[in-house]
């Protein structure tokens, strides 16, 4: 690996470190709160090398999310409709709940 590539591995790893400690305690929180005893915790990286030194940002994200989805079945467009007012086309067939990923 080259000399920059390394240093910005080891910079964003240790960001990555850093941040985490910083928020453990937030994390455990709002772990130990949540039913689910579930949490997401996203890093990033924006690795900038347009100027003559790079800068190497890292940020954490978590947080709660909720998912929920509908489901609809609609009418075959190629189908000749043989059900009038009484068909079931257009309404919810299908709810689910995700588990916030």
């Amino acid at each position: 690996m080259k000399e920059l590539d390394q240093q910005i591995r080891d910079t964003v790893l240790r960001c990555v470190g850093d941040l985490y400690d910083s928020h453990a305690r937030e994390i455990k929180d709002f772990i130990s709160f949540n039913e689910s005893q579930r949490l997401v915790v996203g890093f990033s990286a924006d690795i900038d090398c347009a100027g003559a030194a790079p800068i190497v940002k890292v940020t954490i994200r978590f947080a709660n999310s909720v998912s929920d989805s509908l489901s609809q079945q609609l009418a075959d467009p190629n189908q000749m409709p043989l059900l009038d007012e009484d068909d079931d086309y257009g309404k919810v067939v299908a709810r689910g709940k995700g588990d916030g990923e």
